[in-house]
């Protein structure tokens, strides 16, 4: 019934996946730029006399927000007790 994949079959398909994978992220990481640039451009501008930015630059702050708030959870298996 299932046939068994080759090995190269099965890595061409890896590598399929991981490049649609990196190319979606890539892209809905741009669509949720816009709304940090169309909050940014309403308020910014009015409130501290600051630029309005592009999407690129929008994409941008999101990544570095991103890399400076990023929470750090670590998931630890829990320790067993050793009995002697």
């Amino acid at each position: 019934m299932h046939e068994q994949l080759k090995p190269s079959v099965l890595a061409k398909r890896q590598i399929r996946v991981a490049v649609l994978t990196v190319i979606g992220g890539i892209i809905i990481s741009f669509l949720l730029a816009f709304p940090i640039k169309w909050l940014w451009n309403w308020l910014m501008p009015e409130l501290f006399e600051l630029p309005i930015i592009s999407a690129i630059q929008a994409w941008g702050i999101s990544f570095l927000t991103s890399m400076i708030f990023k929470p750090n959870v670590t998931i630890n298996e829990p320790k067993k007790l050793e009995k002697s």
